[in-house]
């Protein structure tokens, strides 16, 4: 007789964003890789076409399911695992050539994994161990800048980089807005110009 097969449900199938479906898929590369989870050379970290990235999704979400069934079956060798991550991701933070919070960002999917699949896991400790300090040089876009990634970027990107810049928001933001967040301010039947809505909702 054979074996019912499990469904999981995997983190890029949450959000509503297509961009933060996208996001968490390139997110999850970092873990998977460092924990032998997935083939090196079926992933690319760098920027690449969208056919290359949709020929990743076999193995990513072949390699979500190990990572579930890992949790489930042996917790231990996993929490080993995300500290050792956590550890080598430090030591880039302390070396000036990462930033602290992206160590957060690239947990958010396997964080939102268990979640979704119930899977008994405690990340308060964990957390705890990531350096706070942030060594890279942060800084807001110049005009410039801005302008250039106007020139190059299509109409959906183009309009959240306005949004963003004009409302001092960081991109995990984009993901609390919702079309109604956008008003269209009317003076005698004529529409003004649109603006953002400080407090967005969250979902």
């Amino acid at each position: 007789m054979a074996m019912e097969k499990i469904e999981m449900m995997l983190p890029w199938e949450a959000p509503k964003s297509p961009i933060s479906r996208t996001d968490y898929k390139r997110r999850s590369r970092f873990l998977l890789e460092f924990g032998g989870y997935v083939n090196p050379k079926l992933i690319h970290h760098e920027p690449c076409p969208p056919f290359v990235i949709q020929a990743e999704m076999p193995e990513l979400e072949r390699s979500i399911r190990a990572f579930i069934m890992d949790v489930m079956n042996n917790p231990m060798k996993v929490k080993s695992l995300i500290i050792r991550f956590i550890r080598a991701q430090n030591e880039l933070v302390d070396a000036g050539k990462n930033n602290h919070l992206s160590i957060r960002l690239r947990l958010v999917p396997f964080k939102l994994t268990l979640d979704l699949n119930d899977a008994p896991f405690s990340w308060r400790k964990l957390m705890r161990l990531i350096h706070t300090r942030n060594y890279t040089k942060d800084r807001e876009y110049g005009l410039a800048e801005i302008g250039l990634m106007l020139a190059r970027a299509t109409p959906g990107i183009r309009m959240a980089i306005l949004i963003m810049a004009s409302a001092g928001m960081r991109v995990e933001a984009v993901d609390l807005l919702h079309v109604k967040d956008i008003k269209s301010p009317e003076i005698d039947g004529r529409v003004v110009c649109g603006e953002v809505s400080v407090y967005a909702r969250r979902r």
